[in-house]
């Protein structure tokens, strides 16, 4: 018995495999599309994130700076509210010729915790805060923190301040870390306020491959991607002041400068 095949069901065929390819291509496309949009957006949320956790770190170093300020304004008060009575005890001991108790008593542990010390003079509360939590972090490594310059009459906003500032600082931070070595090190702050402008310069020791590329760091660090993350944020506060971030290498010291032009 033989099993014919007709014309219309030789033509069907391929009809219906052309069918399935297209059907089978426009899932592919939308699958793909998916994922894109998958990626972008787990992108967004990093960015939004890490901008969220920067801005609530700021905000929380600020916040302990003015609570420490309070506190030394409490202190300076109750020194002042004894100062007199300070005096009466001091004028006693020289009176009977007492050198060695006049010392022990300016020596003494309440008269120096009294005395509030201030590490960083900027001219800017917020950035002394902000000095002041880095170099903590930064005697850990042996490093010091020197700030030359002032920045009262700064134009910038208390966020794009701790932007810049701080990723410059981490980032001089995380290079003076891996120094396996014993010596003193430093992390230079420049500022200086020209006609309309003014000029942002952070310099600090190489210790590892460090590759400046367009503008970017390419490190040994393994979140790269975080890395350059802050760089670009500074790169933006520069380009909405019409200025300009510019990173370099001069042997085994890293420079970056940012130029900012007042509108």
């Amino acid at each position: 018995m033989s099993v014919g095949i007709t014309a219309n069901e030789l033509s069907v065929k391929p009809l219906f495999n052309l069918q399935l390819q297209v059907i089978m291509t426009a899932t592919i496309i939308v699958m793909v599309l998916i994922c894109l949009f998958l990626v972008f957006k787990s992108i967004s949320e990093t960015v939004y994130k890490n901008d969220f956790e920067s801005i609530n770190k700021q905000l929380q170093i600020q916040t302990e700076y003015y609570a420490q300020q309070n506190k030394h304004n409490a202190e300076i008060q109750r020194y002042r509210h004894d100062l007199h009575n300070h005096n009466l005890c001091i004028t006693a001991l020289a009176q009977n010729g007492d050198t060695k108790g006049i010392l022990e008593y300016l020596g003494t542990e309440h008269l120096l915790t009294t005395v509030p010390s201030y590490k960083f003079n900027t001219g800017n509360e917020i950035v002394n805060a902000l000095l002041t939590d880095k170099q903590a972090t930064a005697l850990q490594y042996n490093t010091c923190i020197s700030f030359n310059g002032t920045l009262k009459y700064a134009f910038l906003q208390p966020i794009e301040l701790c932007t810049i500032f701080g990723n410059l600082i981490d980032n001089a931070i995380d290079s003076v870390k891996k120094d396996k070595g014993s010596l003193s090190k430093k992390i230079t702050i420049d500022v200086s306020n020209l006609v309309s402008t003014i000029l942002i310069t952070v310099k600090n020791p190489i210790f590892d491959e460090c590759t400046i590329i367009n503008n970017h760091i390419i490190t040994s660090k393994k979140d790269t991607y975080c890395h350059g993350f802050g760089i670009n944020n500074i790169n933006e506060i520069s380009k909405k002041y019409n200025g300009k971030l510019s990173l370099k290498k001069d042997k085994n010291i890293f420079v970056a400068h940012v130029l900012l032009y007042i509108s």
